[in-house]
């Protein structure tokens, strides 16, 4: 065999390995991924009407937002007035 000839095989099969290689690579990072997971809505947030010589403002909190803040282990626990009452301990207005 030519000299020549052997630098070119060894150089085609390497580029191929390092395809391969890279491939394989690609296909283990996507096999692995995992779905997002995102805070489920309506989020908390405050709304500010600016106008001239008046500012308006409410505060909307979602109901996970204030189970958490109550240490209430059930959201929708929030939904019954009573339960609510009972555990706002005073902290909101009636």
């Amino acid at each position: 065999m030519r000299r020549g000839a052997d630098l070119h095989s060894v150089r085609y099969h390497s580029s191929l390995v390092q395809r391969i290689v890279r491939a394989l690579c690609c296909l283990s990072v996507l096999a692995a991924a995992q779905p997002a997971v995102a805070h489920p809505a309506p989020f908390s947030y405050a709304d500010l009407r600016l106008q001239p010589g008046l500012m308006q403002g409410q505060y909307r909190r979602a109901h996970l937002d204030v189970a958490h803040d109550l240490n209430i282990s059930k959201p929708d626990q929030l939904l019954d007035p009573a339960r609510l009452r009972r555990s706002s301990r005073g902290r909101l207005p009636r």
